[in-house]
């Protein structure tokens, strides 16, 4: 996990607990780079999220949009801008020390794992 973190690499692993996964069996966990987020989780401790979209649902590049998915349910939104120009995180899934590329995005992954220049 050390050649992917921190970055823009989500790792997807078997999780049992249902509440943190929406009973997929699975949860994805992230080590983010961006310094302003690190200097706010240094402050507030770590942060536990889904994707700022509805599952099938595009993901959301301002608060506006956010707010449109989650109304009431989010008491706290931060304005990062606008971030239609950004790419998406890549999301691997380890299972049984098997890497499998889910979604590739920023970061590009080869076929053995490997982060590829």
């Amino acid at each position: 996990m050390a050649d992917y973190w921190p970055g823009s690499v989500s790792i997807e692993i078997p999780h049992s607990v249902n509440y943190l996964n929406q009973a997929t069996g699975r949860q994805a966990f992230r080590v983010v780079g961006d310094k302003q987020l690190v200097k706010l989780l240094n402050k507030t401790g770590p942060l536990v999220t889904s994707s700022a979209n509805l599952p099938g649902q595009p993901t959301s590049n301002t608060v506006d949009e956010a707010r449109k998915y989650f109304g009431n349910k989010i008491s706290t939104y931060i304005n990062g801008g606008d971030l239609s120009g950004a790419q998406a995180s890549t999301l691997i899934r380890v299972v049984d020390d098997i890497v499998e590329v889910v979604r590739e995005g920023a970061v590009k992954i080869d076929e053995s794992g490997r982060i590829r220049t």
